[in-house]
């Protein structure tokens, strides 16, 4: 998912995983160096154990990148620029700071193993990235195209993580009926707390 989003152009204007210079300046400023908004980290995490192979192979050595469910399989290459130990109080804040936020608590917990690679993604391997609803999956660019081939002047679009409730079905409606507006639905998918709806069972409803 982060490979795609940082190929497709998500993410723009980041083009890369975040170095330490970036991802300090957006945790402390949620801005780029540059000045441009960009409200938190996106990095590459790398256990330990590997970056000290990575720091033996000299500069800006590649690094294959695969899936971990078919490690067979490489996803993309990474032009590695720089590596370090983040500075894990300031990124928690980011997050609110609280240390029960379930990403607080991977980043001074899950991740204290680990350090973080900033780098640009050479090779990305669009092909072998799961294939799970892909007749959904559209690029930013793709999604353009579809509302201006579609003849949508006027769009309304609604954010989700999980299955709509019919509050925000209504809402929806609402907002649409109200300006004459088309509607674009953009459910996010990704890890989940313990106890949400699984991933299969959003993108179904």
């Amino acid at each position: 998912c982060d490979l795609e989003l940082l190929t497709n152009g998500a993410l723009t204007p980041l083009d890369r995983f975040m170095n330490k210079k970036e991802h300090e300046s957006v945790c402390r400023d949620l801005q780029l160096p540059n000045g441009t908004m960009f409200p938190v980290p996106f990095v590459l995490e790398v256990p330990r154990t590997i970056a000290g192979q990575i720091e033996k192979a000299g500069s800006n050595p590649l690094i294959r990148l695969v899936d971990e469910r078919r490690p067979n399989v490489e996803l993309a290459t990474v032009k590695v620029d720089d590596m370090y130990d983040p500075d894990r109080a300031l990124e928690g804040q980011a997050y609110g700071g609280h240390p029960e936020h379930p990403e607080v608590a991977r980043i001074n917990v899950g991740l204290k193993d680990f350090l973080y690679v900033g780098g640009t993604v050479v090779n990305f391997n669009a092909n072998q990235t799961w294939p799970d609803h892909n007749e959904l999956r559209g690029t930013p660019a793709q999604v353009r195209e579809h509302i201006q081939s579609s003849g949508w002047d006027k769009v309304v679009a609604f954010q989700t993580r999980n299955p709509m409730h019919f509050a925000h079905i209504e809402l929806v409606k609402r907002a649409a009926a109200q300006e004459g507006c088309s509607i674009l639905l953009n459910p996010v998918s990704g890890p989940t707390k313990d106890g949400d709806i699984d991933y299969q069972t959003r993108m179904k409803a």
